[in-house]
């Protein structure tokens, strides 16, 4: 999971709009969660990675796909 405050994934809504929308949302104004789901297939002896690549920009959990690959023995 990664999170940050609202205007990181929404910097382009007005600040009162988009505080209106979290409220009416039943979520908080300060500060969201998102989860962001990698994907590695293995099929026919090849590796597809899907991943979002937001990397450190959404925060102190990102930007650590490679130290996890690595993690469960696979290399760039």
């Amino acid at each position: 999971m990664i999170g940050g405050p609202p205007r990181v994934y929404a910097s382009d809504a007005p600040e009162a709009e988009l505080d209106e929308v979290l409220r009416r949302a039943f979520l908080p104004t300060d500060h969201m969660t998102l989860n962001l789901n990698t994907l590695l297939i293995e099929t026919g002896g090849r590796r597809i990675l899907i991943e979002a690549g937001a990397g450190a920009t959404m925060g102190p959990n990102g930007g650590r796909i490679f130290e996890n690959l690595a993690a469960i023995g696979l290399n760039r």
